[in-house]
């Protein structure tokens, strides 16, 4: 099927007015993690793009669906702004409304929450070709439903998203990156949990199988070593800090599941600390590359092609877990049948289901 490509608003509402099918495609950084339906249009959206609204002093951007993660860092960067919450996959040409649908966070979501936390404003064409704005540019948004949070993690299925509103954070001084080796994969488990119980304003911490733990602090650069000296005597752990061109590297490889080949399936799975031993078990039994992210409350496993999936699928369900995988087919594993609330939704945005769903 010929894909067709947005430049405009105007446009894409009369496409789906008139059109059977669709499926919205943006830079292709998350595999083909987007609803499915058969003989669906593609539309690319990646011309549809640009940074509408920019002010540093109220610490908000608007952007268009199309524009470039990698670009709008840039821009906040030369204000000393950024996006906390470490925006997952935007390698080389990941796009803002790839990112919202996907609604996927890196490890700054650890401290400082989510992109559900940071966006505040949306638009997007519904499955009935009319263009819906959802929240505001400011901070303080006015009363009503929040469209801009719904389109998170939506995936294509409610609509096409075309701009969206983030409010943005001033980027620390510096930072500082230590790890930890610990004998087994349960104290690194505890040494997680303790952590996350603990007043250090940790911006990141991982879990790294078989049993490393990672930690990343910012502010002033010269109190940054007494922090972490703080840290190891309540932990009674020696860390070890990283340089900051190692430091750079790794956050790199984890934001980027570099550290995922090319042969294999990345999947996602929400979970707990007091899951992670069993979930590890079964993962290890099966040779299977994974990583703890975000204190250990979501598990990036790279499921690969000479297990079935359905191996994955049956540990979930044993373990009452849901997980997303991003390649091939995407589909959803485990516990993740939809919900009530999601199909009167979809009913309401998407009436005709010209967007799909996911299998």
């Amino acid at each position: 099927m010929l894909s067709r490509t947005i430049t405009s608003v105007e446009e894409a509402c009369a496409l789906i007015r008139e059109g059977r099918s669709f499926a919205v495609w943006g830079g292709g950084s998350k595999g083909g993690l987007r609803a499915q339906t058969e003989g669906a249009v593609p539309l690319d959206m990646r011309r549809f793009a640009g940074i509408t609204e920019y002010d540093p002093g109220e610490f908000t951007f608007t952007a268009k669906a199309g524009t470039m993660l990698k670009d709008i860092a840039k821009v906040l960067a030369e204000a000393g702004q950024y996006l906390p919450f470490d925006p997952m996959l935007t390698e080389p040409v990941a796009t803002l409304g790839g990112c919202i649908a996907s609604g996927f966070s890196g490890p700054g979501r650890f401290r400082y929450g989510g992109l559900r936390d940071f966006i505040i404003g949306i638009k997007f064409i519904d499955g009935r070709g009319s263009l819906v704005t959802g929240g505001g540019k400011v901070v303080k948004n006015a009363a009503g439903f929040d469209f801009p949070k719904l389109m998170v993690g939506s995936c294509g299925r409610l609509g096409v998203i075309t701009e969206a509103t983030f409010k943005v954070f001033p980027k620390p001084k510096a930072s500082l990156t230590a790890m930890a080796k610990l004998p087994l994969l349960t104290l690194a488990n505890e040494t997680v949990r303790s952590l996350s119980r603990l007043p250090f304003d940790l911006d990141a911490l991982e879990l790294m199988p078989p049993h490393e733990v990672v930690i990343r602090i910012s502010g002033e650069a010269s109190a940054l070593p007494a922090r972490l000296e703080a840290i190891s005597k309540a932990t009674n752990i020696r860390w070890r800090a990283l340089s900051a061109a190692s430091a750079n590297e790794m956050w790199e490889s984890l934001t980027q599941l570099s550290w995922v080949d090319g042969f294999t399936s990345r999947v996602r799975v929400p979970l707990t600390t007091q899951r992670v031993v069993e979930m590890d078990e079964f993962l290890e039994r099966n040779e299977v590359s994974r990583l703890y992210s975000v204190g250990a409350n979501v598990a990036w496993i790279a499921w690969p092609p000479s297990i079935p999936v359905q191996v994955l699928n049956e540990q979930l369900l044993r373990m009452k877990l849901g997980g997303l995988q991003l390649d091939g087919a995407p589909t959803r594993l485990g516990m993740n049948a939809a919900s009530k609330a999601e199909g009167i939704v979809k009913r309401v945005l998407d009436p005709e289901n010209k967007f799909g769903a996911l299998p």
